[in-house]
C-alpha cells in the first residue's frame, strides 16, 4: 500500500538496467493476489506476514501464497523472533500475540515463536525446512543482536 516503497522499488529498478526483467505492482495483500493460480515455482513472503495483525487477514494471506505457488512448488517466509534485540525492547505487553511498533517509523508488526510461525502455514503448507539464526546489524547508528526464523514451504496439494 506504500507508494513511497513502489516509487522506490522502481528506482532501484531502473538503476539497475532490469526494467525489462522486473515487475512491480502496487496492491492490498488483503484482497485476493493479481495473479493465477499455480503461477509461481517460489513465492517469496519476506517480513510481510508480521505485519498482519487480524487471524482472517493472516488465513486470508496464507492461503493466497498457496494459491499462486505451483504444486510441488514453494514458499519462503522470514520474519524476526521475540529474541531479537532490536524488536524485543518495543515489546508492548508481555502476553500473546507478542507485537511491537516501531518508534522511527510507527509500523506495528508482531513476532513470532518457531512453533507459533509453523502453525501459520501449515496447512496448508508443509514445512520443509525451519532455520532461526542470528546476526549483527545497526539501527539508526546502533548496533544489535538481530534473530529471525525463516522457512521453506512446500505446496503439496493441487
Amino acid at each position: 500500500l506504500s507508494s513511497a516503497a513502489v516509487a522506490e522499488a522502481r528506482s532501484r529498478v531502473e538503476k539497475a538496467g532490469l526494467l525489462n526483467k522486473v515487475s512491480i505492482r502496487q496492491g492490498n495483500l488483503e484482497e485476493p493476489l493479481a495473479f493465477g493460480t499455480n503461477s509461481f515455482d517460489l513465492c517469496l513472503d519476506c517480513y510481510v506476514f508480521c505485519h498482519f495483525l487480524n487471524d482472517q487477514v493472516k488465513g486470508h494471506y496464507v492461503e493466497e501464497l498457496c494459491r499462486v505457488t505451483k504444486p510441488g512448488g514453494y514458499a519462503i517466509s522470514v520474519l524476526f523472533s521475540p529474541q531479537d534485540e532490536y524488536y524485543a525492547r518495543l515489546v508492548v505487553a508481555d502476553c500473546e500475540p507478542i507485537i511491537v511498533k516501531d518508534r522511527a517509523n510507527s509500523i506495528v508488526k508482531e513476532l513470532y515463536t518457531g512453533e507459533k510461525f509453523k502453525r501459520a502455514f501449515s496447512p496448508p503448507f508443509d514445512v520443509q525446512y525451519f532455520v532461526q539464526f542470528e546476526f549483527d546489524d545497526i539501527v539508526q547508528g546502533t548496533h544489535y543482536r538481530r534473530d529471525i526464523l525463516a522457512m521453506a514451504l512446500q505446496k503439496t496439494r493441487g
